[in-house]
Protein backbone atom coordinates (compact mmCIF):
# COMPACT_ATOMS: atom_id res chain seq x y z
CA UNK A 1 0.00 0.00 0.00
CA UNK A 2 2.95 2.59 1.06
CA UNK A 3 4.44 1.94 -2.50
CA UNK A 4 1.39 2.46 -4.61
CA UNK A 5 0.46 5.42 -2.20
CA UNK A 6 4.16 6.90 -2.95
CA UNK A 7 4.12 6.25 -6.41
CA UNK A 8 1.00 7.95 -7.35
CA UNK A 9 0.62 10.84 -4.52
CA UNK A 10 1.51 13.70 -6.79
CA UNK A 11 -0.54 13.20 -9.79
CA UNK A 12 -2.91 15.19 -11.57
CA UNK A 13 -6.12 13.04 -10.43
CA UNK A 14 -5.27 12.71 -6.77
CA UNK A 15 -4.01 16.50 -6.58
CA UNK A 16 -7.10 18.04 -8.52
CA UNK A 17 -9.81 15.57 -7.79
CA UNK A 18 -12.36 16.68 -4.97
CA UNK A 19 -12.40 12.98 -3.74
CA UNK A 20 -9.17 13.43 -2.32
CA UNK A 21 -9.52 16.60 -0.87
CA UNK A 22 -9.65 15.26 2.87
CA UNK A 23 -6.56 13.43 2.64
CA UNK A 24 -4.29 16.68 1.60
CA UNK A 25 -6.10 18.23 4.11
CA UNK A 26 -5.15 15.36 6.90
CA UNK A 27 -1.64 16.22 5.28
CA UNK A 28 -1.86 20.18 5.56
CA UNK A 29 -2.95 19.43 9.15
CA UNK A 30 0.41 18.01 10.12
CA UNK A 31 2.57 21.36 9.20
CA UNK A 32 3.31 19.83 5.89
CA UNK A 33 2.33 20.92 2.19
CA UNK A 34 3.09 17.79 0.76
CA UNK A 35 3.41 14.07 1.96
CA UNK A 36 7.26 13.68 1.63
CA UNK A 37 8.64 13.83 4.71
CA UNK A 38 5.02 12.07 6.58
CA UNK A 39 6.14 8.34 7.91
CA UNK A 40 4.77 5.49 6.82
CA UNK A 41 2.49 5.24 9.87
CA UNK A 42 1.10 8.48 9.76
CA UNK A 43 0.63 7.90 5.65
CA UNK A 44 -0.92 4.53 6.25
CA UNK A 45 -3.52 5.87 8.90
CA UNK A 46 -3.90 8.89 6.45
CA UNK A 47 -5.17 6.94 3.53
CA UNK A 48 -7.01 4.21 5.47
CA UNK A 49 -8.93 7.58 7.40
CA UNK A 50 -9.71 9.50 4.41
CA UNK A 51 -9.82 8.09 1.21
CA UNK A 52 -13.02 7.58 0.39
CA UNK A 53 -15.23 4.59 -2.12
CA UNK A 54 -14.57 6.37 -5.74
CA UNK A 55 -16.58 5.02 -8.74
CA UNK A 56 -15.76 5.69 -12.13
CA UNK A 57 -17.58 9.03 -11.96
CA UNK A 58 -14.21 10.43 -9.72
CA UNK A 59 -12.07 9.86 -12.82
CA UNK A 60 -14.00 10.19 -15.62
CA UNK A 61 -12.96 13.86 -16.52
CA UNK A 62 -9.47 13.10 -15.94
CA UNK A 63 -9.88 10.12 -18.19
CA UNK A 64 -11.66 12.08 -20.95
CA UNK A 65 -8.39 14.72 -21.71
CA UNK A 66 -6.97 11.47 -23.39
CA UNK A 67 -10.30 10.98 -25.75
CA UNK A 68 -9.40 13.62 -28.08
CA UNK A 69 -7.30 12.48 -31.19
CA UNK A 70 -4.64 14.61 -30.47
CA UNK A 71 -3.73 16.32 -27.14
CA UNK A 72 -1.58 17.68 -25.60
CA UNK A 73 1.69 16.14 -23.21
CA UNK A 74 1.36 19.07 -20.50
CA UNK A 75 -2.49 18.13 -20.37
CA UNK A 76 -2.28 14.57 -19.56
CA UNK A 77 1.05 13.82 -18.17
CA UNK A 78 1.56 12.40 -14.80
CA UNK A 79 -2.24 12.03 -14.79
CA UNK A 80 -3.18 8.86 -12.84
CA UNK A 81 0.39 7.83 -12.46
CA UNK A 82 4.06 9.18 -13.32
CA UNK A 83 4.13 9.63 -16.88
CA UNK A 84 2.26 8.89 -19.86
CA UNK A 85 0.27 5.45 -20.06
CA UNK A 86 0.95 2.57 -22.32
CA UNK A 87 -2.88 1.69 -23.47
CA UNK A 88 -5.78 2.97 -22.53
CA UNK A 89 -8.56 -0.53 -21.31
CA UNK A 90 -12.42 -0.24 -22.83
CA UNK A 91 -14.18 -2.27 -20.07
CA UNK A 92 -15.92 -4.30 -21.20
CA UNK A 93 -20.21 -4.86 -21.93
CA UNK A 94 -20.57 -7.57 -18.69
CA UNK A 95 -19.86 -4.14 -16.70
CA UNK A 96 -21.53 -1.36 -18.14
CA UNK A 97 -24.08 -0.19 -20.75
CA UNK A 98 -21.61 2.58 -21.10
CA UNK A 99 -17.80 1.96 -22.30
CA UNK A 100 -15.12 3.16 -18.95
CA UNK A 101 -11.99 3.84 -19.72
CA UNK A 102 -8.73 3.36 -17.68
CA UNK A 103 -5.17 4.37 -18.29
CA UNK A 104 -2.77 1.72 -18.02
CA UNK A 105 0.77 2.35 -17.41
CA UNK A 106 3.99 0.14 -17.44
CA UNK A 107 4.92 -1.64 -14.05
CA UNK A 108 6.18 -4.10 -12.39
CA UNK A 109 3.25 -6.87 -12.99
CA UNK A 110 1.78 -5.77 -16.16
CA UNK A 111 1.77 -8.95 -17.60
CA UNK A 112 -1.82 -10.56 -16.48
CA UNK A 113 -2.03 -13.49 -18.61
CA UNK A 114 -0.45 -16.79 -18.63
CA UNK A 115 1.23 -19.21 -20.49
CA UNK A 116 -0.44 -22.76 -21.81
CA UNK A 117 1.34 -25.93 -21.46
CA UNK A 118 4.05 -25.42 -24.15
CA UNK A 119 3.38 -26.53 -27.47
CA UNK A 120 1.49 -25.61 -30.63
CA UNK A 121 -1.45 -22.81 -28.60
CA UNK A 122 -5.22 -22.32 -30.43
CA UNK A 123 -4.90 -18.30 -29.30
CA UNK A 124 -7.80 -16.55 -30.64
CA UNK A 125 -6.00 -13.21 -30.43
CA UNK A 126 -6.94 -9.82 -31.05
CA UNK A 127 -5.60 -6.69 -32.27
CA UNK A 128 -8.51 -3.78 -32.61
CA UNK A 129 -8.13 -0.70 -30.91
CA UNK A 130 -11.48 1.26 -30.60
CA UNK A 131 -8.79 4.80 -31.50
CA UNK A 132 -5.39 6.09 -31.15
CA UNK A 133 -4.52 9.03 -29.05
CA UNK A 134 -1.71 11.11 -30.09
CA UNK A 135 0.51 12.55 -27.56
CA UNK A 136 1.63 15.88 -29.02
CA UNK A 137 4.37 18.16 -27.41
CA UNK A 138 4.58 21.69 -26.96
CA UNK A 139 6.42 21.90 -30.18
CA UNK A 140 3.46 20.37 -31.82
CA UNK A 141 5.47 16.53 -32.37
CA UNK A 142 4.65 13.52 -31.83
CA UNK A 143 6.19 12.01 -28.76
CA UNK A 144 3.41 9.19 -28.16
CA UNK A 145 0.46 6.95 -29.98
CA UNK A 146 -1.38 5.23 -27.32
CA UNK A 147 -4.17 2.92 -28.21
CA UNK A 148 -7.65 2.87 -27.15
CA UNK A 149 -8.29 -1.22 -26.73
CA UNK A 150 -10.16 -3.95 -24.49
CA UNK A 151 -7.18 -5.34 -22.11
CA UNK A 152 -6.33 -8.49 -23.83
CA UNK A 153 -5.77 -7.43 -27.06
CA UNK A 154 -2.61 -4.79 -25.80
CA UNK A 155 -1.85 -7.53 -23.20
CA UNK A 156 -0.96 -9.59 -26.26
CA UNK A 157 0.85 -6.73 -28.05
CA UNK A 158 2.78 -5.71 -24.71
CA UNK A 159 4.13 -9.29 -24.43
CA UNK A 160 5.01 -10.04 -28.07
CA UNK A 161 6.52 -6.57 -29.14
CA UNK A 162 3.53 -5.20 -31.88
CA UNK A 163 3.89 -1.68 -31.57
CA UNK A 164 1.12 0.46 -33.09
CA UNK A 165 2.91 1.91 -34.82
CA UNK A 166 4.65 -0.64 -36.38
CA UNK A 167 1.32 -2.31 -37.05
CA UNK A 168 2.13 -1.76 -41.38
CA UNK A 169 4.60 -4.36 -40.50
CA UNK A 170 3.04 -6.65 -37.94
CA UNK A 171 0.30 -7.38 -39.88
CA UNK A 172 2.94 -9.23 -42.17
CA UNK A 173 4.23 -11.38 -39.39
CA UNK A 174 3.43 -15.08 -38.49
CA UNK A 175 3.05 -15.25 -34.86
CA UNK A 176 5.16 -17.87 -34.72
CA UNK A 177 5.64 -19.78 -31.83
CA UNK A 178 2.86 -18.43 -29.24
CA UNK A 179 -0.05 -18.98 -31.74
CA UNK A 180 -1.36 -20.85 -34.87
CA UNK A 181 -2.89 -18.09 -36.48
CA UNK A 182 -0.64 -15.09 -38.46
CA UNK A 183 -1.06 -11.31 -36.51
CA UNK A 184 -3.00 -10.63 -39.56
CA UNK A 185 -6.04 -12.46 -38.31
CA UNK A 186 -6.08 -10.32 -34.76
CA UNK A 187 -6.99 -7.28 -37.08
CA UNK A 188 -10.38 -9.12 -38.37
CA UNK A 189 -13.08 -6.82 -36.85
CA UNK A 190 -15.81 -8.76 -37.86
CA UNK A 191 -16.69 -11.34 -34.78
CA UNK A 192 -17.50 -14.33 -36.71
CA UNK A 193 -15.15 -13.76 -39.26
CA UNK A 194 -12.83 -13.06 -36.45
CA UNK A 195 -13.05 -16.45 -34.93
CA UNK A 196 -13.54 -18.41 -38.00
CA UNK A 197 -10.54 -17.42 -39.67
CA UNK A 198 -8.10 -18.29 -36.42
CA UNK A 199 -10.34 -21.45 -36.47
CA UNK A 200 -9.43 -22.00 -39.94
CA UNK A 201 -5.44 -21.35 -39.53
CA UNK A 202 -5.75 -23.65 -35.98
CA UNK A 203 -7.19 -26.55 -38.32
CA UNK A 204 -4.55 -26.97 -40.42
CA UNK A 205 -2.23 -28.04 -37.34
CA UNK A 206 -2.94 -31.62 -35.59
CA UNK A 207 -0.79 -31.01 -33.02
CA UNK A 208 -2.34 -28.34 -30.52
CA UNK A 209 -2.15 -28.92 -27.47
CA UNK A 210 -4.05 -25.86 -26.03
CA UNK A 211 -6.75 -23.38 -26.59
CA UNK A 212 -6.60 -20.09 -25.60
CA UNK A 213 -9.58 -17.90 -25.63
CA UNK A 214 -10.85 -15.40 -23.20
CA UNK A 215 -14.54 -16.35 -22.67
CA UNK A 216 -16.17 -19.65 -22.56
CA UNK A 217 -19.02 -18.03 -24.29
CA UNK A 218 -16.86 -17.57 -27.32
CA UNK A 219 -15.58 -20.80 -27.36
CA UNK A 220 -19.18 -21.88 -27.73
CA UNK A 221 -19.59 -19.54 -30.44
CA UNK A 222 -16.33 -20.79 -32.39
CA UNK A 223 -17.75 -24.30 -32.34
CA UNK A 224 -21.49 -23.50 -33.50
CA UNK A 225 -19.32 -21.49 -36.33
CA UNK A 226 -17.13 -24.38 -37.19
CA UNK A 227 -20.52 -26.58 -37.67
CA UNK A 228 -22.09 -24.43 -39.69
CA UNK A 229 -19.03 -23.79 -42.41
CA UNK A 230 -17.41 -27.07 -42.10
CA UNK A 231 -17.42 -28.21 -45.50
CA UNK A 232 -16.26 -24.44 -45.98
CA UNK A 233 -13.19 -24.72 -43.63
CA UNK A 234 -12.07 -28.58 -44.61
CA UNK A 235 -12.13 -27.54 -47.99
CA UNK A 236 -10.23 -24.14 -47.76
CA UNK A 237 -7.69 -26.43 -45.86
CA UNK A 238 -7.50 -28.82 -48.82
CA UNK A 239 -6.80 -26.24 -51.60
CA UNK A 240 -4.85 -23.62 -49.52
CA UNK A 241 -7.97 -21.02 -51.21
CA UNK A 242 -9.00 -18.73 -47.98
CA UNK A 243 -13.01 -18.76 -47.76
CA UNK A 244 -14.78 -15.48 -48.88
CA UNK A 245 -15.95 -14.48 -44.87
CA UNK A 246 -17.56 -11.12 -44.50
CA UNK A 247 -14.77 -8.93 -43.33
CA UNK A 248 -11.65 -11.09 -44.46
CA UNK A 249 -10.24 -9.33 -47.87
CA UNK A 250 -8.54 -6.32 -45.91
CA UNK A 251 -6.32 -8.74 -44.40
CA UNK A 252 -6.45 -11.21 -46.93
CA UNK A 253 -3.19 -10.44 -49.13
CA UNK A 254 -1.12 -10.66 -45.75
CA UNK A 255 -2.91 -14.27 -44.54
CA UNK A 256 -2.16 -16.04 -47.86
CA UNK A 257 1.55 -16.59 -48.10
CA UNK A 258 0.92 -18.27 -44.57
CA UNK A 259 -1.94 -20.50 -46.37
CA UNK A 260 -0.40 -23.49 -47.79
CA UNK A 261 -2.59 -26.44 -49.40
CA UNK A 262 -3.06 -29.35 -46.65
CA UNK A 263 -4.46 -32.45 -48.50
CA UNK A 264 -3.70 -34.75 -45.32
CA UNK A 265 -4.84 -32.46 -42.70
CA UNK A 266 -8.26 -32.47 -44.66
CA UNK A 267 -8.43 -35.86 -44.84
CA UNK A 268 -8.31 -36.45 -41.24
CA UNK A 269 -10.94 -33.90 -40.94
CA UNK A 270 -13.37 -34.91 -43.20
CA UNK A 271 -13.45 -38.30 -41.24
CA UNK A 272 -13.63 -36.99 -37.78
CA UNK A 273 -16.64 -34.95 -39.52
CA UNK A 274 -18.97 -32.16 -38.08
CA UNK A 275 -19.55 -31.76 -34.13
CA UNK A 276 -23.16 -32.65 -34.20
CA UNK A 277 -23.31 -35.07 -30.93
CA UNK A 278 -20.36 -36.01 -30.64
CA UNK A 279 -18.88 -35.94 -26.91
CA UNK A 280 -15.20 -34.81 -27.24
CA UNK A 281 -15.30 -33.52 -30.61
CA UNK A 282 -12.46 -31.15 -30.33
CA UNK A 283 -10.34 -34.06 -28.92
CA UNK A 284 -10.90 -36.06 -31.78
CA UNK A 285 -9.63 -33.06 -34.04
CA UNK A 286 -6.49 -32.13 -32.18
CA UNK A 287 -5.51 -35.41 -30.40
CA UNK A 288 -2.70 -33.90 -28.51
CA UNK A 289 -5.49 -31.40 -27.11
CA UNK A 290 -4.57 -31.01 -23.49
CA UNK A 291 -6.63 -27.62 -21.54
CA UNK A 292 -8.56 -24.81 -22.70
CA UNK A 293 -7.89 -21.77 -21.21
CA UNK A 294 -10.98 -19.43 -20.80
CA UNK A 295 -12.66 -17.13 -18.29
CA UNK A 296 -15.90 -19.69 -17.35
CA UNK A 297 -17.13 -18.29 -13.66
CA UNK A 298 -19.93 -15.00 -13.18
CA UNK A 299 -22.31 -14.66 -16.38
CA UNK A 300 -19.74 -16.59 -18.67
CA UNK A 301 -20.58 -19.83 -16.69
CA UNK A 302 -23.72 -20.51 -18.92
CA UNK A 303 -21.32 -22.19 -21.85
CA UNK A 304 -18.95 -24.14 -19.69
CA UNK A 305 -21.70 -27.20 -20.11
CA UNK A 306 -21.77 -27.26 -23.26
CA UNK A 307 -17.88 -27.18 -23.90
CA UNK A 308 -17.47 -29.17 -21.86
CA UNK A 309 -19.32 -31.65 -23.56
CA UNK A 310 -16.89 -31.12 -26.70
CA UNK A 311 -14.04 -31.12 -24.93
CA UNK A 312 -15.01 -34.80 -22.94
CA UNK A 313 -13.12 -35.94 -19.79
CA UNK A 314 -9.38 -35.87 -20.86
CA UNK A 315 -9.10 -32.35 -21.13
CA UNK A 316 -8.82 -29.95 -18.56
CA UNK A 317 -10.88 -26.45 -18.75
CA UNK A 318 -8.94 -23.65 -16.67
CA UNK A 319 -10.19 -20.78 -15.50
CA UNK A 320 -7.85 -17.61 -16.83
CA UNK A 321 -8.14 -15.96 -13.31
CA UNK A 322 -10.46 -12.68 -12.05
CA UNK A 323 -9.74 -10.13 -14.61
CA UNK A 324 -11.36 -6.49 -14.85
CA UNK A 325 -10.50 -3.83 -16.92
CA UNK A 326 -9.14 -1.78 -13.90
CA UNK A 327 -7.08 -4.09 -12.19
CA UNK A 328 -6.30 -8.22 -12.17
CA UNK A 329 -7.96 -8.88 -9.26
CA UNK A 330 -7.10 -12.81 -8.35
CA UNK A 331 -5.49 -15.55 -9.77
CA UNK A 332 -6.36 -19.05 -10.46
CA UNK A 333 -6.21 -21.12 -7.13
CA UNK A 334 -7.58 -24.77 -8.22
CA UNK A 335 -6.94 -25.34 -12.10
CA UNK A 336 -10.22 -27.96 -11.48
CA UNK A 337 -12.55 -25.42 -10.10
CA UNK A 338 -13.26 -22.35 -12.54
CA UNK A 339 -14.57 -20.53 -9.88
CA UNK A 340 -11.78 -20.49 -7.05
CA UNK A 341 -9.62 -17.93 -6.90
CA UNK A 342 -6.57 -16.73 -4.87
CA UNK A 343 -6.31 -12.60 -4.44
CA UNK A 344 -3.16 -11.25 -5.89
CA UNK A 345 -0.57 -8.42 -4.28
CA UNK A 346 -0.72 -6.65 -7.24
CA UNK A 347 -2.36 -3.90 -6.23
CA UNK A 348 -4.32 -3.13 -3.38
CA UNK A 349 -7.55 -5.45 -3.35
CA UNK A 350 -9.57 -4.92 0.16
CA UNK A 351 -13.12 -5.81 0.58
CA UNK A 352 -16.77 -3.60 1.27
CA UNK A 353 -18.98 -5.32 3.76
CA UNK A 354 -21.92 -5.67 1.81
CA UNK A 355 -24.31 -6.14 4.92
CA UNK A 356 -23.14 -2.21 6.19
CA UNK A 357 -23.30 1.33 4.87
CA UNK A 358 -21.68 1.63 1.54
CA UNK A 359 -19.33 3.73 2.95
CA UNK A 360 -15.20 3.56 3.68
CA UNK A 361 -16.00 2.89 7.10
CA UNK A 362 -17.31 -0.60 6.41
CA UNK A 363 -14.21 -1.79 4.47
CA UNK A 364 -12.22 -5.23 5.56
CA UNK A 365 -8.84 -5.68 4.94
CA UNK A 366 -8.10 -9.13 3.76
CA UNK A 367 -7.04 -10.39 7.20
CA UNK A 368 -10.50 -9.79 8.26
CA UNK A 369 -12.29 -11.08 5.68
CA UNK A 370 -15.12 -14.07 7.35
CA UNK A 371 -15.44 -17.55 5.54
CA UNK A 372 -18.36 -17.62 4.06
CA UNK A 373 -19.46 -13.37 3.64
CA UNK A 374 -20.38 -12.06 1.20
CA UNK A 375 -17.95 -8.87 0.20
CA UNK A 376 -17.36 -5.70 -2.62
CA UNK A 377 -13.79 -6.12 -4.06
CA UNK A 378 -12.48 -2.35 -3.99
CA UNK A 379 -9.41 -1.48 -5.42
CA UNK A 380 -6.15 0.84 -5.11
CA UNK A 381 -3.74 0.07 -8.23
CA UNK A 382 -0.81 1.33 -9.40
CA UNK A 383 -2.48 2.76 -12.43
CA UNK A 384 -4.03 5.22 -10.41
CA UNK A 385 -7.06 3.92 -9.17
CA UNK A 386 -8.30 4.97 -5.26
CA UNK A 387 -10.26 2.61 -3.04
CA UNK A 388 -12.34 1.87 -6.41
CA UNK A 389 -15.82 0.13 -6.34
CA UNK A 390 -15.49 -2.85 -8.98
CA UNK A 391 -19.19 -3.85 -8.63
CA UNK A 392 -18.07 -7.41 -8.58
CA UNK A 393 -19.50 -9.37 -5.17
CA UNK A 394 -17.66 -12.12 -3.87
CA UNK A 395 -17.99 -14.87 -1.42
CA UNK A 396 -14.63 -15.94 0.58
CA UNK A 397 -14.07 -19.40 0.55
CA UNK A 398 -10.87 -19.78 2.69
CA UNK A 399 -7.44 -18.45 2.99
CA UNK A 400 -4.68 -19.79 1.50
CA UNK A 401 -2.57 -21.88 4.30
CA UNK A 402 0.78 -20.62 2.47
CA UNK A 403 0.68 -16.80 3.10
CA UNK A 404 -2.79 -16.20 4.46
CA UNK A 405 -4.36 -14.72 1.14
CA UNK A 406 -8.24 -14.95 0.72
CA UNK A 407 -9.58 -17.44 -1.86
CA UNK A 408 -12.71 -16.12 -2.88
CA UNK A 409 -15.75 -17.56 -5.43
CA UNK A 410 -17.46 -15.01 -7.74
CA UNK A 411 -20.63 -14.32 -6.63
CA UNK A 412 -22.65 -12.21 -8.63
CA UNK A 413 -22.49 -8.28 -10.09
Amino acid sequence: MLAVIKKNRHTRCFSESPAFAAFHSAIRNFGREDNDGISDDILLDTFRTTIPLTTYDSYELFVAKFLSETCQEDDVRDMFSPGLPHHIAVSISTSSPKPKFFCQYLHEGSMRYGDGNGGETFWTFSLYYRQLVKIQNRNGDLIRTIPVAMGPSEMVRLRNGLKVENDHLNIMLAAGEWATSPVAVGFIRKYRTFLLTHTLFALGHSKVETIFIVFTTSAVDMIRYMEEEWETLVASIETGELPPWDGINDVREYLEFHFPPRLERAAQLRAVGKPTDQPGWLLKIWPMLKSVISIGSGVFSVAVPKLRFHLGSDVQLRSLGFHSSETHVATVYDPSDLNLFKATSQDIIEYLDVTKAENASSIVPPWLVEIGKHYEVVCTTHDGLWRYRLGDIVEIAGFDPTNGSPIMRYFER
